[in-house]
């Protein structure tokens, strides 16, 4: 039974975060901070300009907008290179892809070439809107406050101008000499920029100076979370008690070992961070009603899976700075409009989305059932009937060099695949297996089967993959001098991602390895039979069947950055990243998203599920669905309008979803104390007993 008079101490704690913003520390001056502790080292900037890594000196300064603000100057960064981007499939090849006939409203037509935008390591203090402009002051004041906004609208350039603006103010110290720490070292900022999302400290790390990018990182690695090993009891098949030993992740920064010296939180994507999670964040911080606190998120995206979200407690606490221009898309882009409609709760039809939204080449709505060009209805099918049409899409378009993995990603809610389960066929680890059985093919790449524990993954040199929400290619796979398992299949180019082989090699392919076959079966014997010790054991289990070098793709500015992968929990962690679920997606942007939507997903279906998605893609999007209403005066049978009508979150505006957000939490609080109550009156019998 949840305990709930836990989570109520736990929600008291939060909520005592920002509710004496005014009375926290005000920055009087750029060299003396009013209130901030005397004798700390300060962040030796300059202005920025004496810093080795962050060369300022040679920019001229940027005259002062505001007068109670002189912005430092900021290097005038180009856009990195990228690949050059696809030509989209047009409507005719996409209809060929899935063996459908192409509609009339889907018209071929070129893509419209992309209006010129400024990088955004260009934009300065002075090209900063009111809102931007408003959130960079309440730092510098020395405010707690949340800064939230669409996807898309500035938050991650507001965030840089912020750090850079409180250096170049005076109000950021230097972490004390005494400071230690796992993953930041003394000397950096006192600043610390986390989020539970991993590519999004990613993002806002490559936003960031050079100076601030050490004081990015996950919550997790604040904590120095870390695996230990924990006795339990449990009951063995006689139903006696034993002793067993787990693994768990514990955070190694708590009360008793504290995080000292932070003078400024920045929480990325809070909207995905739970109170429980942030409870251990405050507990690890003595000073915390110290610290200057901001909340960054979007209140309109998915809140986290279990619980309520960090940011949903803090807009009810603190100033709200919300900003609305989108600069992501084009003004007139279909993304932007279908994102605004999902938001306004305006019911869309099927018909009225694919008159008034589809545009080829950068909205474009396949669907899988409905009316065909010669106006005969297609009845909705199965997933597991649908599934073949949709991968070969996909493989058409990897085919092609239209979709290219890291730089465009497919989405789906379902993550986890159940063959059992026919209305969970579409799915994020079942379109993965699939394309990456389909991409090897086409590399001719030999395909290796990697043990690891109790699991087998079959891998093969430069496929893309995911690993502790980090993008990476396999560049090499090496077998494992220590590894003391059963023997691996042979690897070969007709090894299917499933285990099995193809092909006329298929007979002669049996179990084997790189070395000799009757020597391994050998030591497998011996390996059965040799009595060993419970570490011993242990470390076997541990021991994978290869080593995996991988190279980092998600972060351009270490493109030589390797690692290598030597332990079976990081190989059974390990995905393809052909397509995601949509919830992994929060805090990344591609650019082009292929949305995957079918009517057996419907129970996933809510609004901020659909607005996440969709406001992932940068330049294009396309929606395959299933939907069947075409009529615009009924549009309640529409997949789509189902997600749109469904929110987790009730109301539009947001001074509706912060009412309702406030009656929960009231209603939270009342069961709280019922429950804590009726726990002291049980309390108080077995004492009488």
């Amino acid at each position: 039974m949840l305990n709930l008079s836990a989570f109520s101490a736990t929600t008291n704690l939060v909520s005592s975060i920002g509710t004496t913003a005014d009375s926290l520390p005000i920055a009087a001056t750029a060299s003396t901070p009013a209130g901030k502790p005397a004798g700390k080292p300060k962040l030796d900037t300059s202005g920025l300009a004496n810093l080795p890594t962050l060369d300022l000196g040679k920019f001229a300064p940027v005259p002062p907008v505001v007068s109670a603000i002189s912005p430092a100057p900021i290097p005038a960064v180009q856009p990195a290179p990228s690949a050059q981007l696809v030509v989209a499939a047009t409507p005719v090849e996409i209809a060929t892809n899935l063996g459908m006939q192409l509609p009339e409203y889907l018209a071929p037509s070129a893509i419209p070439e992309a209006p010129h935008k400024i990088d955004k390591h260009q934009i300065t203090y002075a090209l900063l809107n009111a809102e931007q402009r408003q959130a960079v002051e309440y730092a510098i004041s020395g405010k707690s406050f949340c800064l939230i906004g669409a996807a898309g609208t500035g938050k991650t350039t507001t965030q840089r101008m912020t750090v850079q603006e409180l250096a170049a103010q005076g109000c950021v110290q230097q972490l004390p000499d005494t400071w230690e720490h796992k993953y930041i070292t003394k000397g950096n900022p006192a600043i610390l920029i986390v989020s539970y999302i991993n590519k999004a400290v990613n993002n806002i790390r490559a936003a960031l100076p050079a100076i601030f990018k050490p004081c990015a990182i996950t919550i997790h690695k604040a904590l120095e979370y870390a695996p230990v090993y924990e006795d339990y009891t449990d009951l063995d098949a006689d139903g006696h008690e034993i002793t067993k030993t787990r693994k768990v992740f514990r955070p190694g920064r708590n009360a008793a070992n504290p995080i000292v010296g932070i003078t400024h939180i920045v929480v990325e994507e809070s909207s995905t961070v739970d109170l429980r999670l942030f409870a251990e964040l405050i507990a690890a911080l003595p000073n915390h009603k110290e610290i200057t606190w901001i909340a960054l998120g979007d209140i309109k995206q998915l809140p986290p899976v279990m619980g309520r979200s960090v940011l949903a407690d803090k807009l009810q606490e603190l100033p709200v700075t919300e900003l609305t221009q989108v600069y992501r898309t084009a003004n007139d882009s279909p993304i932007k409009k279908l994102a605004i409609a999902i938001n306004d709760g305006l019911p869309i039809s099927d018909q009225v989305l694919r008159e008034e939204y589809h545009k080829a080449g950068e909205l474009e709505i396949v669907n899988l059932s409905g009316v065909d060009a010669a106006g005969k209805g297609k009845p909705r099918r199965g997933a597991h009937e649908d599934f073949n049409p949709i991968i070969n899409n996909f493989k058409n378009l990897l085919k092609s060099g239209t979709y290219v993995p890291f730089r465009d990603v497919i989405l789906c809610p379902y993550r986890q695949h159940d063959p059992d389960n026919l209305f969970k066929w579409i799915n994020t680890e079942h379109i993965n297996l699939h394309l990456a059985d389909f991409h090897g093919k086409l590399r001719n790449e030999t395909v290796h089967e990697v043990i690891a524990g109790f699991n087998r993954k079959y891998l093969a040199i430069g496929d893309p993959v995911v690993l502790n929400k980090r993008e990476y290619q396999i560049i090499d796979i090496a077998v494992n001098p220590k590894y003391q398992g059963i023997p691996c299949k042979l690897p070969s180019p007709e090894l299917s991602r499933w285990g099995e082989y193809h092909g006329a090699e298929s007979q002669a392919l049996h179990l084997g390895d790189h070395g000799d076959v009757t020597a391994l079966l050998d030591m497998t014997v011996v390996n059965l039979t040799k009595t060993r010790t419970a570490e011993e054991d242990e470390e076997i289990r541990k021991t994978p069947s290869h080593i995996l070098q991988l190279q980092r793709m998600d972060d351009p500015e270490n493109p030589e950055d390797t690692i290598e992968v030597t332990t079976a929990g990081d190989i059974n962690s390990i995905d393809f990243a052909y397509a995601t679920s949509i919830h992994k997606s929060i805090g990344s942007e591609w650019e082009r998203v292929y949305l995957v939507l079918h009517h057996s997903m419907v129970r996933m279906m809510f609004r901020e599920l659909l607005y996440t998605a969709v406001t992932r893609a940068r330049t294009y999007l396309q929606i395959i669905t299933n939907g069947q209403n075409h009529q615009k005066a009924a549009p309640n049978s529409s997949l789509i309008n189902c997600a749109i009508l469904n929110p987790r979150i009730k109301g539009v505006t947001q001074a509706e979803k912060l009412a309702w957000l406030r009656a929960q939490k009231d209603k939270e609080s009342a069961a709280e104390y019922e429950a804590e109550q009726t726990a002291n009156l049980l309390a108080g019998f077995a004492t009488k007993k």
